[in-house]
């Protein structure tokens, strides 16, 4: 159980980094993804249920660089964690026949999506003239 986080209307940013080296982009770009999905995952470990803890202690991110593509994931990865507590995941988060939903990954993202946009046009503004000059 991940949130993909989409980013629009970053053609001008997208144009600019055509000039750089290929590895010093993708590099950046996955720090800048990282560093804005670690609010994401505090805030989903704040709203986890706490019985256990172990849905807490879960709760991971990581960023992913692809030619083609860059992605950060922050959630509950399935293949890090055992079948129940997947189940329970997703039990929390949608609720089933037995338990009402409380979910504790879609309102952070509702929440803080246009912030996470925000801040990584930002970044990218900040450094875009450092990996230029590299």
């Amino acid at each position: 159980m991940q949130v993909n986080v989409e980013l629009t209307g970053i053609e001008e940013l997208a144009e600019q980094l055509r000039y750089i080296e290929q590895n010093i982009v993708n590099k950046a770009l996955n720090k800048a993804l990282v560093e804005q999905v670690k609010p994401l995952k505090q805030g989903m470990k704040q709203r986890a249920p706490k019985f256990t803890g172990e849905l807490r202690q879960k709760i991971s991110h990581k960023g992913i660089v692809k030619k083609n593509f860059a992605i950060a994931y922050a959630g509950i990865a399935r293949k890090k964690v055992s079948a129940p507590v997947l189940q329970r995941a997703l039990a929390m988060e949608y609720g089933n026949t037995r338990v009402a939903p409380r979910a504790f990954v879609t309102p952070v993202v509702e929440q803080d999506q246009a912030e996470i946009q925000k801040e990584l046009m930002a970044f990218f503004d900040k450094h875009l003239d450092n990996l230029l000059e590299s």
